[in-house]
């Protein structure tokens, strides 16, 4: 039930008949513990597309930088 894009044209949000099209893609090399949280902004309101926040731990990303 978790979605990134509904069809304006079907009228498909307030049913939450959607489709799961927005990604975050992050390299292999990237430590697993460097993504905190993923988050899907369905409350936002203004495109077919729900805006997507994706958390990173810079520390983890760069050691100790």
């Amino acid at each position: 039930g978790q979605y990134t894009y509904w069809s304006q044209r079907a009228r498909n949000r307030p049913r939450n008949r959607g489709l799961r099209i927005d990604y975050f893609l992050v390299a292999n090399e990237m430590p697993t513990d460097a993504v905190v949280d993923v988050q899907l902004l369905t409350e936002l309101l203004g495109s077919d597309h729900c805006p997507i926040v994706l958390e990173l731990d810079v520390g983890a990303l760069c050691g100790q930088c």
